[in-house]
C-alpha cells in the first residue's frame, strides 16, 4: 500500500534527472514511506486498543520480549571486558563479536556430518 501511494504522489522519470535530483527524490521517498509507516502503525495500534485491549497488550509484550532476548548479548561484551582466561575471538570489539556469533573459532567442519559419519576432525586424532 505505501509503495502504491508513493508511485501515485511521487511520479518521476529517472532518465531526465541528474544524480543530485535523483538522490533528492530517493530521500523524499524514504521520508514519505517512514512518515506513512509511522502513521499506519499508530492508527493500527489505536484501532486495536479500541477493539480489544488484550490484543493490544500482546502488541506491547512481544516487542519487549524481543528487546530483552537481544539484550542478553550484552553479557558477552561484559564477560569479554573482564578478560577471562578462555576468551575465544575476544568479542570486545565489533569484529570479534561477529566472529564469535559466527562461531569462526570452530572452523568450517560441518559438525553434523562429523558426528554422524565418524570422520575424524582435522587436526584431532581419535584413540580407540
Amino acid at each position: 500500500m505505501p509503495a502504491f501511494l508513493y508511485f501515485i504522489f511521487y511520479q518521476f522519470n529517472p532518465e531526465t534527472m541528474d544524480y543530485n535530483e535523483l538522490m533528492k527524490h530517493q530521500a523524499d521517498a524514504g521520508r514519505f514511506l517512514l512518515v506513512f509507516g509511522l502513521i499506519w502503525l499508530t492508527a493500527t495500534l489505536i484501532y486495536i486498543y479500541i477493539k480489544d485491549r488484550h490484543v493490544f497488550a500482546v502488541w506491547w509484550i512481544l516487542p519487549a520480549i524481543g528487546i530483552l532476548s537481544y539484550s542478553l548479548y550484552l553479557v558477552i561484551y561484559i564477560r569479554a571486558g573482564l578478560h577471562p582466561p578462555i576468551n575465544e575471538n575476544d568479542p570486545s570489539t565489533l569484529q570479534g563479536m561477529k566472529e564469535y556469533l559466527g562461531r569462526n573459532q570452530y572452523g568450517t567442519e560441518n559438525m553434523m556430518l562429523t558426528s554422524c559419519t565418524g570422520r575424524p576432525i582435522s587436526g584431532i586424532t581419535r584413540s580407540r
